[in-house]
């Protein structure tokens, strides 16, 4: 009677393995996605940041300080050539030099007047200040009746009809940027707009640019600006997005589908028939939608997305259900 209990016991235990030991192996299958190589379109770009600046713009720099009497423009204000800036007060501006000339002694003013009358150098004073240039005003210094700077640019005018981004390149990216590239110019001040440009200067010297806490070591740039509008702000923070190879079309895979070994050798796994098989692959440009497959799979083959997740060559997978 004994006998007859464990053997039915026993066959009781094989009939459960026999249900649950194929539900436990197929439990320890690793569930995958599956891709397929894509062709897309890519270019290779490096990004630099920069403001926008006129390319030409002059100084006024007055040979003798002097008082104004009426100061007629302002920042931003727009002026022709021979358009008259400001009037001088000439008896307020030797009055103004006398009495610096008299209180702080051995200046630059005494210098200036050295040898001289007041009456003879009242001739050399401009009565008017008169653009040089035609553009927008950048910057001011003449105040009405304060005397104003000498050997120093009291108005600068820059020719807003013609403008660049001078722009800094990491010196990581430097040696991919060269004269003539193309370039897209974009940023918050700009809105939704974005416009384009030519790489035309390349600094021979590295500079430094400091953000925060870090410093940052590159080379200066400068960036025309196609096609730029009038009201365009100058000093506008812009992003300069450089193209360094011309567009072409390549066959992509995600950056997870492709693992390395330890000698090096790049490889997917490719889905078939139930099975995780390794197929060594090359790989060409790395972009920000993925990385080229230059050869060793087709459009034709299912490659599994996350390779990582596969430890071993030709191991049973299932597909994740949608």
């Amino acid at each position: 009677m004994k006998k007859y209990i464990r053997l039915t016991i026993l066959t009781g235990i094989l009939i459960m393995a026999a249900i649950w030991i194929p539900n436990w192996i197929v439990a320890g299958i690793p569930v995958v996605e599956v891709t397929k190589v894509k062709e897309q379109s890519y270019s290779e770009t490096v990004k630099a940041t920069g403001e926008i600046r006129p390319i030409h713009q002059k100084d006024y720099i007055l040979d003798y300080p002097v008082v104004p009497s009426q100061v007629n423009v302002s920042v931003g204000d727009w002026v022709e050539v021979g358009q008259v800036l400001a009037l001088v007060d000439t008896e307020q501006t030797v009055s103004a030099m006398a009495s610096i000339q008299k209180n702080i002694g051995n200046t630059d003013f005494s210098a200036l007047l050295a040898g001289s009358s007041f009456d003879e150098k009242i001739s050399d004073f401009p009565e008017q200040i008169i653009a040089n240039a035609t553009g927008t005003i950048t910057s001011i210094s003449l105040q009405e009746g304060m005397l104003s700077s000498m050997g120093n640019a009291v108005v600068t005018i820059a020719d807003s009809s013609q403008l660049q981004v001078k722009a800094f390149v990491n010196e990581d990216d430097v040696s991919q940027v060269q004269i003539g590239q193309q370039v897209k110019i974009s940023g918050k001040s700009l809105g939704k707009q974005s416009y384009s440009g030519t790489v035309q200067k390349i600094y021979p010297a590295t500079t430094t640019k400091t953000e925060g806490l870090s410093t940052q070591t590159g080379v200066q740039v400068e960036i025309s600006i196609d096609n730029a509008p009038e009201d365009i702000t100058l000093g506008s923070h812009v992003t300069a997005t450089i193209t360094t190879q011309p567009e072409r079309t390549g066959m992509m895979l995600p950056y997870e589908s492709v693992n390395q070994l330890d000698d090096g050798t790049e490889y997917v796994f490719c889905y078939q028939d139930g099975r995780a098989v390794m197929r060594p692959v090359k790989t060409g440009q790395e972009t920000k939608n993925g990385i080229e497959i230059l050869s060793g799979v087709s459009k034709e083959d299912w490659i599994i997305r996350s390779a990582s997740s596969l430890q071993t060559n030709n191991c049973y997978v299932k597909l994740k259900e949608e």
